[in-house]
């Protein structure tokens, strides 16, 4: 079995890790892909950071809000 790394800081994971020990970057399912790439970079997208754009754009923001991860390649948020 192939052991786990982190998408942001490249360091393994332990085996039933939620978060990444050294950055703290949220562990996701192995087979969580893009749907309008296909790529597997992909990164939940923190309360912190939907908190501020809510704050930043208000009601502009609902649709932007509502999405929990974000693809590194292309951007998209879903």
């Amino acid at each position: 079995m192939e052991k786990k790394v982190c998408v942001r800081c490249g360091k393994p994971l332990p085996e039933k890790a939620e978060k990444c020990p050294e950055c703290g970057e949220a562990v996701l399912p192995e087979d969580l892909r893009c749907p309008k790439c296909g790529s597997e970079k992909v990164f939940a997208i923190s309360g912190l950071s939907k908190a501020a754009t809510v704050a930043k754009w208000g009601i502009f923001s609902i649709g932007k809000a509502k999405a929990d991860y974000r693809c590194k390649d292309c951007g998209h948020r879903f």
